[in-house]
């Protein structure tokens, strides 16, 4: 218990800006989500209440905390904020938090990993609200890889491996569609796909494909008949099989 607390003690500062860093950027991630799936120019444009489109002051838009204090009631109208806004700051500050605590020390590569965990978090939020997963996105994912390449070298297998996987669930999703009749990974879906890879790899993608799956199959059930997203699914086992992907195939092969 005491080795526990020491690294606590000793990771503490750190553990507590990176968890406030996620939240700022889970705020700023779901109100981006939120204009482009609602067609809004989220550069220009202020931040609003849904409800009485009052602009938000600075006091208002404090991650976690605005929510809270204003006990999830919009301070103009009095309508009622959605969960959504605290949980997203929330679970990306603790996604932010595992990342570091993966490195266990601010550097390049932290950077580059939190970076891409904010890109699929953000077109996870737009793909649950309109099913559809921006190019932008996916193109922004890829340079990140790119020049996360240049400090890590370039594995041309990672290429090859998410050309070779894309293709295989493209071939899959053919012959599904056929046998009942739907559309069962969108274009998007492929795409996301594709980019992930590029960062796992063919081993840990085959297993990125497996948690995905596993996931989807969970949120379909849950679902039920409703139109259920794929990308956020993709998504989180991107996240799962990045941090403990070693791990996981430690497990399974043992």
């Amino acid at each position: 218990m005491g080795s526990i607390s020491s690294y606590v003690s000793e990771h503490l500062f750190f553990i507590l800006f990176f968890f406030i860093c996620g939240s700022i950027f889970g705020s700023f991630l779901n109100c981006m989500a939120m204009r482009i799936a609602d067609h809004e120019d989220f550069v220009s444009s202020r931040s609003h209440c849904e409800s009485c489109n009052h602009e938000l002051g600075f006091l208002d838009l404090i991650p976690i905390v605005s929510y809270l204090y204003l006990k999830g009631r919009c301070r103009y109208c009095g309508a009622g904020l959605s969960t959504s806004y605290p949980l997203t700051e929330i679970f990306l500050g603790i996604v932010f938090v595992l990342t570091y605590l993966r490195y266990q020390r601010p550097c390049i590569l932290l950077i580059f990993d939190l970076s891409l965990f904010c890109i699929v978090f953000g077109l996870s939020l737009i793909d649950m609200r309109s099913y559809i997963i921006p190019d932008g996105f996916i193109i922004t994912g890829v340079l990140n890889w790119f020049v996360r390449s240049l400090f890590t070298g370039f594995e041309y297998g990672s290429i090859v491996s998410a050309f070779l996987l894309s293709l295989s669930i493209i071939f899959l999703s053919m012959i599904m569609n056929k046998a009942n009749g739907k559309e069962n990974f969108g274009g998007g879906d492929i795409k996301l796909i594709f980019m992930a890879v590029l960062y796992t790899g063919l081993m840990k993608g085959v297993l990125l494909l497996f948690v995905s799956s596993v996931l989807g199959l969970f949120g379909i059930s849950i679902g039920r008949n409703k139109k259920i997203p794929f990308g956020p699914y993709i998504s989180f086992a991107l996240f799962l099989v990045l941090l403990y992907g070693d791990l996981m195939l430690g497990s399974m092969f043992l």
